[in-house]
């Protein structure tokens, strides 16, 4: 029985990197984004007048974007092995 060559790199691939490792990052990244705009918003409330430019507001949009693709692929690596 002929076996492509892309399918056997796939089978190789997701036997060195299983679905599980890349939806526990995706869970640490949520956990960061969460941590981000809770220390961002207390942050607001005890010391507004010595603020940080919003730094936690800036980069929580790039975090939110980089766990929900990260929970998407590791979502279609699961659903695909």
């Amino acid at each position: 029985m002929y076996v492509p060559a892309e399918y056997q790199r796939t089978q190789v691939w997701r036997e060195k990197f299983p679905a599980i490792i890349s939806a526990l990052l995706s869970f640490f990244q949520f956990i960061l984004t969460v941590v981000i705009v809770g220390c961002e918003v207390g942050g607001d409330f005890v010391q507004f007048p010595r603020m940080n430019i919003f730094v936690g507001y800036w980069t929580f949009p790039f975090f939110m974007c980089a766990w929900i693709s990260l929970a998407g692929a590791s979502m279609h690596l699961y659903l695909l092995s």
